[in-house]
């Protein structure tokens, strides 16, 4: 079987929607060459099989209720959300500014 990935989806929303529970996201993952964490742009598609699900009650939930988790953020949206978007509690050493060595 195969899911289009959706705006915002990451491996774990994948496999929550489709496969029942977080734990279907490392199956996922390693049936279509990814890791847990990689970035997911919107219609790649990921293929997984029936053993692959955890809880088809859950699965059924989510689509009975049109749920489409999607929780991915970008660092800036998470700046804006922790920080309101400038300051020093968000600036990362070596990444905003650079350490000189004497």
């Amino acid at each position: 079987m195969e899911v289009k990935v959706k705006e915002r989806q990451t491996m774990f929303d994948v496999a929550l929607e489709y496969l029942g529970g977080a734990e279907g996201a490392f199956a996922l993952a390693e049936r279509n060459g990814r890791s847990i964490t990689d970035p997911l742009p919107e219609g790649t598609l990921l293929r997984y099989e029936a053993a692959d699900v955890v809880s088809e009650k859950v699965v059924e939930r989510y689509a009975q209720e049109r749920v489409s988790p999607a929780t991915d953020i970008d660092d800036k949206e998470l700046n804006t959300l922790l920080y309101g978007g400038e300051g020093i509690g968000y600036w990362c050493v070596g990444k905003n500014f650079k350490i000189m060595e004497n």
